[in-house]
């Protein structure tokens, strides 16, 4: 159950209000300070930062000198980084020093703290100094950076002698069951599991401000720096990534880190891979939805167009005819007048007419025209003359024109006189339909049913 201050503080970051979160965390911190976790305090830190209040920040991260932790850690750097972007250079350096002091005075790291925790500390020195080394020693005058040298050198010595796996790379450390045990004073100066903080605020700011060349970096650290990341986290980040272009992020993403943190999609995040999938044409985005059993259970109509429409333009009509062949058939078709056939459960798929006429014009296009005709079988009854218009397309895609010239024919007065009569006249008529229909037979069909 997520815990009032937690609430207050999310809440308030939601509106603007970082004085209210702040004087919310003093008054816990001051009246009942083991109530103030080291969840808190990176939660406070990360939205001070983000409203450029790095003097507070640096405040906050550095309240407690407790024992060590890698939330502490982790909040220490998010001042710091926001320091680093104030361009106030000899106030981070005075927080690197504090950084190296903090790691003196805590508990060195060991098996004591659980292996979990022990390679979250580890990532997170090896951020700072690599934040140091990248940021912080770029801003120091030439004349000056020789005396911070020996103070990097000794975090670069702590990181060197407890390196963190694969450090860069997106990926967390899957939890050992045996070592995740921790001290019951482990659990009170670094805050209980259950204390479930998740902040998407900094990632909707990077998604919804203009987009800045390489801000998805920045999107995927936060995303990395969550204690509990949840499926919205990852929704935010896929579509930030999406928009820049990044296949391999989102693939990293859905396929590893979602994974390892036991995060399970939902819905949305189903459909955010889709549409990631169909902007940047990624066959292996699709394969991720495809063969993950909690992704392509959780596919609705909306989802699923995009994934189909990427499949289609990757000419991949295989791969949707197998999937589509597996999803099963409504087991009873709606009562008369129903129009709730789009609704998300993966019996009602066959019955969306807009993600049918995809998933015919895709088969349609590995010339599979039987198939294609018979993917609009089960949401044809809800819209027969809008079917007649998507099944002529379909056989268009095809090129098998007798086909097409039969159903126009034989379902002539189930179009004819509706709302899409002109339509379906025009992809037999006009719209070149001398490309795949031989041209007398398109002069004799304006003749029968234009004059």
């Amino acid at each position: 159950m997520r815990d009032v201050l937690a609430s207050f503080i999310e809440a308030s970051a939601a509106r603007g209000a970082w004085e209210s979160a702040l004087a919310a965390w003093n008054t816990a911190l001051f009246t009942n300070s083991r109530e103030v976790s080291s969840n808190h305090t990176l939660l406070l830190t990360r939205v001070l930062a983000q409203y450029s209040r790095w003097r507070e920040a640096v405040a906050v991260a550095t309240s407690a000198e407790t024992a060590l932790c890698s939330r502490q850690l982790a909040a220490r750097r998010v001042a710091l980084l926001a320091t680093i972007k104030a361009g106030s250079w000899r106030e981070a350096c005075q927080q690197v020093l504090s950084v190296r002091r903090y790691l003196e005075n805590s508990a060195a790291i060991g098996p004591s703290v659980g292996y979990t925790e022990e390679a979250e500390i580890s990532k997170e020195l090896y951020l700072v100094v690599e934040l140091i080394e990248q940021d912080l020693l770029q801003g120091i005058p030439t004349e000056q950076r020789g005396l911070w040298d020996p103070v990097v050198g000794c975090l670069r010595g702590k990181v060197e002698r407890h390196p963190p796996k694969q450090a860069g790379e997106l990926r967390r450390c899957i939890p050992d069951v045996e070592n995740t045990t921790r001290s019951d004073e482990y659990q009170m100066r670094c805050g209980s599991d259950a204390d479930h903080v998740t902040n998407n605020e900094e990632l909707v700011h990077i998604l919804r401000k203009p987009k800045e060349r390489n801000s998805w970096c920045g999107a995927l650290r936060l995303l990395l720096d969550m204690q509990h990341p949840n499926a919205a986290s990852v929704n935010i980040v896929i579509t930030i990534l999406k928009s820049q272009g990044r296949e391999a992020e989102v693939l990293r993403v859905v396929n590893d880190f979602m994974v390892s943190r036991k995060i399970q999609p939902t819905a949305i995040t189903v459909k955010a891979v889709s549409e990631a999938a169909n902007t940047m044409r990624s066959l292996p985005l699709c394969i991720s939805i495809l063969d993950n059993p909690s992704m392509r259970g959780k596919l609705t109509a909306q989802s699923a167009v995009p994934m189909v429409l990427a499949l289609q333009r990757l000419a991949e009509w295989k791969r949707c005819l197998e999937w589509w062949s597996s999803v099963p058939p409504p087991t009873t078709l709606s009562g008369e007048g129903t129009t709730d056939y789009n609704s998300g459960g993966v019996p009602n798929l066959r019955r969306h007419l807009k993600l049918s006429s995809y998933v015919a014009v895709c088969l349609a296009g590995g010339g599979c025209w039987l198939d294609a005709l018979a993917a609009l079988h089960y949401a044809a009854p809800y819209d027969p003359p809008l079917a007649i218009l998507f099944s002529l397309r379909a056989l268009r895609v095809a090129g098998n024109w007798e086909a097409a010239v039969t159903l126009l024919h034989k379902n002539c007065s189930v179009w004819k006189g509706s709302k899409v009569t002109l339509q379906v006249l025009d992809v037999v008529t006009e719209q070149n339909a001398e490309s795949w229909i031989p041209p007398h037979v398109v002069h004799m069909l304006r003749g029968l049913f234009r004059s």
